[in-house]
């Protein structure tokens, strides 16, 4: 997963909505899985290279993140199902 956001591996091929969740699910994870310190050690790596400059908003194991905008549930006339 580290790959997907590193510059030595994938970052450059990987969608930035798609690094914005990683670097979530890893903050998330080292606040919750405090006994995987390989997690932690991965997330202060990232900050330490500056691919993450400030955490994600964290509330009780919950990440508000703006990293995609809302769905648009457009309502479907019966002609565009067909």
């Amino acid at each position: 997963m580290i790959k997907l956001v590193s510059p030595k591996y994938l970052a450059s091929r990987t969608p930035n909505h798609i690094k914005q969740k990683v670097i979530e699910l890893l903050y998330v994870w080292s606040k919750e899985l405090s006994s995987e310190s390989k997690v932690a050690e991965a997330y202060n790596m990232l900050k330490t290279q500056g691919i993450i400059s400030e955490d994600p908003v964290y509330l009780r194991g919950t990440v508000f993140a703006a990293s995609l905008p809302p769905r648009n549930e457009a309502v479907m006339t019966e002609e565009q199902t067909k």
